[in-house]
């Protein structure tokens, strides 16, 4: 998530969610390929600005099978903390709204475009439309719980905040099961200093890369039932 001119969240301990999130990003991502051998597309690879249309565009170019936007959240209630996971669809649930703004709002400050012709051209039916928001519960809830589980050995008070819908334009647009993980509150003291971290942004990799796997292990019993 974000990068270049898009900080993201800010926090203490000189804490960036731009920074952090793209390191545990490419942690994951060596992961996969070192162990399962998968193909993995980064929509960047440095510190640099991606509009959210031009993310959404790469993976569906390459017709990717699972889109994955890696997020660190913030809240004016420092105590706030936990980790949660999104998929698409509308809610109001102010929290939740508040959240997808912080997330989306770049976009409209600099004018970043979040629709292309591509995405106007596409039109999924309703079929399609119900498979994809299934899949990504799928994956929501596989990442969720493989975060969480991974993490509570050595962080005991971690809070699980569960798998929830939200209105995030990264999400909208891409025709593969796609979800957006908060890997914590860096708005809250304990929690951006364990993600200045770099054993505990390892956890937080490790989580996901288990979530990724148990969610195509899942997608291939499916297929053979």
């Amino acid at each position: 998530g974000h990068g270049g001119k898009d900080p993201g969240a800010k926090g203490p301990y000189g804490v960036v969610e731009k920074a952090l999130t793209l390191d545990i990003s490419l942690r994951v991502a060596r992961k996969l390929r070192d162990r399962l051998g998968f193909d993995v597309t980064m929509t960047r690879q440095t510190d640099e600005y991606v509009t959210l249309g031009r993310r959404k565009d790469v993976a569906n170019r390459i017709e990717a099978d699972l889109f994955v936007s890696i997020h660190a959240n913030a809240a004016k209630n420092r105590r706030a903390r936990g980790i949660e996971t999104y998929y698409l669809k509308n809610t109001n649930d102010r929290a939740t709204l508040r959240l997808a703004h912080l997330e989306n709002g770049v976009e409209s400050l600099i004018g970043g475009d979040v629709s292309t012709d591509a995405d106007l051209s596409y039109i999924l039916s309703d079929i399609i439309q119900g498979q994809k928001e299934a899949d990504s519960i799928r994956a929501a809830r596989h990442l969720q719980s493989s975060v969480v589980s991974t993490m509570k050995p050595r962080y005991s008070e971690i809070s699980d905040l569960g798998v929830k819908q939200g209105p995030f334009l990264v999400l909208d647009g891409t025709y593969m099961a796609a979800v957006l993980v908060e890997v914590g509150f860096i708005s809250n003291t304990t929690e951006a200093k364990r993600l200045s971290s770099s054993t505990y942004r390892e956890a937080v990799a490790e989580g996901l890369y288990k979530g990724i796997e148990r969610y195509f292990q899942d997608d291939r019993t499916a297929l053979l039932r």
